[in-house]
């Protein structure tokens, strides 16, 4: 096996095995965490087969281990993920609740679960083994290491005055008054300098619970002070009707207290974003000639958000198809303007296999542009 991508993406070296594809969690999950993952290669026409679990056994204190060794010893729980459900490219996940079931769903889809139970008061390693047609899997959302904050300097960045009526706003902190899932929007106080990094934390006094909301951020021309409150749309994708410039950036779902959102913007009018400083989820470029204020829109829930900037200089960085994850990025997307895949996988995600939706804000691709860098 090979762990590549900051341990997020396994691969068996040698497909001409169908055992010793053996790989584990970095850490203990947390009760109900989902432990989500693609299929990234299966061979042609065939399905593939995953072996999940978990171990209560440290993996840095194992050696030797094997199939056939958690396979007769105590300390392992596994199970074959039904074959049906494994496809290249679908989320598939499991999780164990708290009466110690495991559960497994596709696409946010719960499907069943595993026959017996795990003893969930212990820490609990998952576990997989890629063989038969599977080459290689790729972990969706790992779990989350050191914040975007470590070693890093922060001040607060005001919000400007102007936002929705179902929201509250004291200086950089925004909370909505209801639990409704629309006219959430919030607007930073000054347009965002070339170089800045900012971060928008979530519930950030409020550790432990699920934040049960939803996040989508974007940047606009459009100065806040001369937006009347009631003059934006329920439905935030229709901001880029509007006669101002509007780009949205992502839809941030799932999220948790404490979780950090980091955002970038370069002089070249590149913005990069992630998850808990994280491995990169994703780039657009935008108009660097205009002043461009950020604007977040929170709805579902009524805790709060917090905004933040880290006066430190963003670099222009190469970055990888987020579909291949071998080619460099080199195409941009109309109208959503996202650059996120290599020329190839973008053409194959808007006119073949793909959806004709972009992967990160789901806008239907009218063009692909090719892009040099």
């Amino acid at each position: 096996m090979k762990v590549t991508h900051d341990g997020t993406i396994a691969r068996r070296q040698n497909t001409s095995f169908f055992t010793r594809g053996l790989v584990f969690g970095t850490r203990p999950i947390t009760q109900g965490e989902k432990i989500t993952f693609k299929l990234m290669e299966v061979a042609e026409n065939l399905g593939g087969f995953v072996y999940v679990g978990f171990t209560s056994r440290d993996p840095d204190t194992q050696v030797g281990v094997s199939c056939q060794k958690i396979a007769r010893e105590s300390g392992y729980w596994t199970w074959f993920f039904p074959k049906e459900l494994c496809t290249q490219g679908r989320s598939l996940f499991y999780y164990v609740n708290n009466d110690g079931e495991v559960r497994y769903g596709v696409d946010d889809c719960e499907k069943g679960k595993f026959p017996g139970a795990v003893r969930p008061l212990q820490p609990l390693w998952p576990l997989f083994d890629i063989f038969g047609n599977s080459s290689s899997i790729r972990l969706v959302q790992a779990p989350p290491s050191n914040k975007s904050t470590t070693n890093r300097r922060t001040v607060p960045l005001s919000l400007h005055s102007t936002h929705s009526r179902s929201l509250r706003v004291t200086k950089n902190v925004s909370q909505r008054l209801d639990k409704g899932y629309t006219q959430g929007y919030v607007f930073s106080e000054r347009p965002i300098k070339p170089n800045e990094g900012v971060l928008i934390q979530i519930s950030p006094s409020q550790p432990g619970p699920r934040f049960q909301g939803f996040v989508h951020l974007g940047v606009t021309s459009c100065d806040p002070a001369q937006l009347p409150r009631d003059d934006l749309p329920d439905n935030v994708n229709h901001l880029v009707d509007r006669p101002e410039y509007w780009v949205l950036i992502c839809d941030f779902s799932k999220l948790n207290c404490g979780d950090e959102i980091g955002l970038t913007l370069t002089k070249s009018g590149q913005i990069s974003f992630h998850l808990n400083g994280g491995k990169f989820k994703g780039v657009v470029h935008v108009d660097a000639t205009l002043k461009l204020w950020l604007f977040v829109n929170v709805y579902g829930t009524t805790q709060a958000i917090h905004l933040m900037t880290c006066p430190e200089p963003a670099k222009d960085e190469e970055k990888e198809c987020v579909v291949c994850y071998d080619n460099a990025i080199e195409a941009a997307l109309y109208r959503c303007g996202h650059t996120c895949m290599c020329f190839e996988c973008a053409v194959e995600q808007w006119q073949g296999k793909g959806d004709g939706h972009c992967p990160l804000c789901r806008a239907v691709i009218r063009d692909v542009i090719r892009i040099n860098k």
